[in-house]
């Protein structure tokens, strides 16, 4: 069923007329290969909803948590409306398991920091699921990690996307500064040798610390440091090629 939700919302983004922000905002960042790479969509406004009802049912959708019927307060009377998991954060790109499945949707706002705080809204939001079992990316890094004989791991997943789109692959994201065990063993398929690449900042210090002391003895860890100036490696890679980042974080 979510596969049917994310060939929807990709097909939203490409032909619903009122998705042109959201696909612009996107391709002023991604290149068409890696928004095809990431399945990356359009998730409907609460208006727009019957654009996902016509293809996947009300039933599924709400059994996925996708969609939700709330009461509202319409001067005052009160009536039920349907809302959209993501309402805010119409930017959408899937988070796929290792075989290329998907086991959420991942929401990005594209209003200003400004407006999200006002608005008291995150600049991410996902459908329920169980991040410490995943890591975003490793579908479309895998055969590069093999390749490559290690990985690279960074929090967020436009930091991955970044990376790939500049031909630097083999990087996953752990969706945060906490590494689980679980993240380690699904890395240790492909490979030992792991890279920590984690955010330019004390929460991403600590982290990498963490990992080190934690699953140090079941894999060859390393600690990357992200160059004075960048905040993580999203950054690097939109003002760096990929053979000056190789060398900066050897």
């Amino acid at each position: 069923m979510l596969e049917n939700v994310v060939d929807t919302c990709q097909d939203l983004l490409n032909d619903f007329s009122p998705a042109k922000k959201v696909k612009d905002y996107l391709c002023n960042r991604v290149s068409g290969e890696m928004i095809n790479r990431f399945k990356f969509g359009y998730f409907p406004e609460n208006k727009y909803l019957e654009k996902l009802t016509e293809r996947v049912s009300a039933e599924e959708l709400s059994e996925l948590g996708i969609i939700y019927d709330r009461m509202v307060d319409n001067d005052g009377e009160y009536k039920k409306q349907r809302h959209g998991c993501l309402e805010h954060h119409n930017l959408m790109m899937p988070y796929l398991d290792v075989y290329g499945r998907a086991v959420a949707l991942v929401g990005r706002s594209i209003l200003v920091e400004e407006e999200r705080k006002f608005l008291g809204i995150p600049k991410y939001k996902n459908t329920s699921f169980d991040k410490s079992r995943h890591l975003f990316g490793l579908y479309q890094a895998k055969e590069e990690i093999i390749k490559k004989k290690e990985v690279y791991v960074v929090e967020g997943q436009f930091d991955v996307i970044s990376a790939h789109q500049i031909g630097f692959k083999n990087v996953v994201a752990i969706g945060g500064s906490g590494m689980s065990f679980e993240q380690v063993a699904l890395l240790l398929r492909y490979t030992e040798h792991i890279n920590l690449l984690f955010d330019n900042d004390a929460a991403g210090e600590m982290g990498m610390e963490r990992c080190i002391k934690s699953y140090g003895e079941y894999a060859k860890l390393k600690k990357c440091k992200i160059p004075v100036g960048y905040k993580d490696i999203d950054e690097i890679c939109k003002e760096n090629e990929l053979i000056d980042i190789v060398r900066m974080l050897k």
